[in-house]
């Protein structure tokens, strides 16, 4: 009996959501490099930020005049500028609306697909390499019109995405690199909520 009450309701919350979900086509720039654990390896590695790309789609439920909860699916290019990694992610996260403006921030979970370094090294498939990525986000969106807006993030790395021993200083610490991005995006709204 309960499995049924549970059944229905689930039911019941997931057509509210649907008649309340917008979704959006979303394409843009991803400029991202790494944060390390170890200032040592930060200064041997010089990495400098690179530039990459975005694509996917974003659903957006408002919960109430103010408050919605959004999702997206993209394909995102990170890494740095002599390297590329090229994951699926599934960011989470909440959002207030100022007006046009909306305020953002959740978590960001991603999966490493393939990448490629200047030295054409496959490093999704180093054994440094971490296949998992979660990662905290902020930022903002701007509601252009009912059919556009325009994102900005911060996303931080909060597990790393590549890890190895410290050779230069002999001990048995990893050097942890952290992905970071900054994004900047365009979305096009292509189911309204009805």
């Amino acid at each position: 009996m309960k499995r049924n009450i549970l059944l229905i309701l689930a039911v019941f919350v997931i057509q509210k959501a649907n008649a309340q979900l917008n979704v959006f086509m979303k394409a843009g720039g991803n400029f991202s490099g790494y944060s390390f654990n170890d200032e040592s390896a930060e200064r041997v590695a010089n990495y400098d930020w690179g530039g990459g790309f975005q694509i996917g789609l974003l659903g957006l439920c408002d919960i109430s005049e103010k408050v919605n909860i959004s999702s997206e699916f993209i394909f995102v290019e990170k890494g740095a500028d002599s390297e590329n990694l090229y994951y699926i992610n599934l960011p989470i996260f909440i959002g207030y609306r100022l007006g046009n403006f909306n305020v953002e921030a959740g978590i960001e979970s991603g999966l490493l697909l393939f990448g490629r370094n200047d030295y054409d090294v496959n490093v999704a498939k180093s054994p440094y390499a971490k296949r998992a990525d979660l990662s905290i986000l902020v930022g903002s969106s701007y509601f252009v019109n009912e059919k556009i807006t325009v994102n900005l993030r911060y996303i931080l790395g909060v597990i790393p995405s590549i890890a190895y021993p410290n050779l230069a200083q002999f001990d048995d610490r990893m050097v942890k690199i952290f992905n970071r991005s900054i994004q900047v995006s365009l979305s096009y709204k292509i189911r309204d909520a009805n």
